[in-house]
């Protein structure tokens, strides 16, 4: 169950799911700290959600079409998976080389040092494999995060 009552800045009705009287609540239209009174209405989680829905277009609207908080949050997301999907991409091409160059060191083990430079090369590109895989993974999960968060 939720809880519903109006703001004493603006009269907008606010809505709020898990948070107890004598809380604070943010109103979404005009950003006035209220605290719930003890005659907040109880009501359905649903309605709740659609008070919160039309409360965040509202305050949308009254900036005439500037970007609001909730707007810039998804797009925050969007570049996170896009650097996420990016570096998954090098850390890919990276273990690419790294196949490559072990097979270089396995088919020329007749010269050491040529051995010797290949093998260096196999480590830094399995470094950089584990390095741009373990950021690409990091980006996503930030972005998943910040997705639902923001539902």
């Amino acid at each position: 169950m939720a809880l519903k009552f109006q703001c004493k800045n603006c009269g907008k009705d606010i809505a709020v799911r898990f948070l107890e009287v004598g809380e604070v609540a943010e109103c979404k239209s005009c950003g006035a700290s209220n605290p719930v009174p003890e005659s907040a209405e109880s009501i359905s989680d649903e309605a709740a959600k659609s008070i919160a829905e039309a409360s965040v277009s509202e305050s949308a609207e009254s900036v005439n079409g500037g970007p609001t908080q909730s707007q810039g949050v998804p797009t925050i997301a969007k570049a996170l998976r896009i650097i996420g999907t990016l570096s998954i991409g090098f850390g890919a091409i990276a273990g690419i080389a790294m196949l490559i160059l072990f097979g270089q060191s396995v088919s020329s083990s007749s010269s050491t040092s040529t051995a010797e430079l290949s093998l260096g090369g196999v480590v830094t590109a399995l470094g950089m494999t584990f390095y741009f895989c373990t950021l690409g993974v990091l980006c996503l999960g930030i972005a998943k995060v910040i997705e639902l968060l923001s539902k």
